[in-house]
């Protein structure tokens, strides 16, 4: 099944003023089903707004909008066309503490500033939670970090 944006792009594919609006046959729904039968008028309204389409079927109900930011119709259809070809990458990326990654202690030498601290405890986290939890310190990134593991 097309998806209907691009069915919406292919109807509009000529000039419409704001307030334009047209009846078009929608044809399938999401289900595979047919929506509107060639015996049955058009049932979706496709009406031009200033920045884009909207669209509505009176039989299924499907509403929606195809936004344009003021392209033009054939602009438009590459830019979804464009956005549906987009692959995701599913490959999962490795997060890693930063390098200088210190986790804070209650030692009285530690590289941790007293703000850091104080930041955690105006949260209400104890030093029993900052230990429980390794959170530390990157003094590159001045930065508490709180792992999630």
């Amino acid at each position: 099944m097309e998806p209907i944006n691009k069915v919406i792009l292919a109807a509009v594919d000529g000039k419409f003023s704001q307030g334009d609006s047209f009846r078009m046959r929608h044809t399938l729904l999401e289900n595979g089903s047919v929506c509107t039968p060639l015996d049955k008028d058009p049932a979706m309204t496709v009406t031009r707004i200033a920045n884009g389409w909207v669209y509505h079927c009176h039989r299924c109900h499907k509403a929606g909008a195809v936004f344009d930011s003021g392209l033009n119709p054939t602009q438009t259809k590459k830019r979804i066309e464009a956005s549906q070809k987009v692959e995701i990458n599913k490959v999962t990326a490795q997060i890693t503490l930063p390098l200088d990654f210190e986790p804070m202690t209650d030692e009285e030498n530690s590289p941790v500033p007293y703000e850091a601290l104080h930041w955690l405890w105006k949260y209400s986290i104890t030093e029993a939670q900052i230990m429980q939890f390794n959170i530390g310190w990157s003094d590159r990134y001045r930065r508490v970090i709180l792992p999630l593991y």
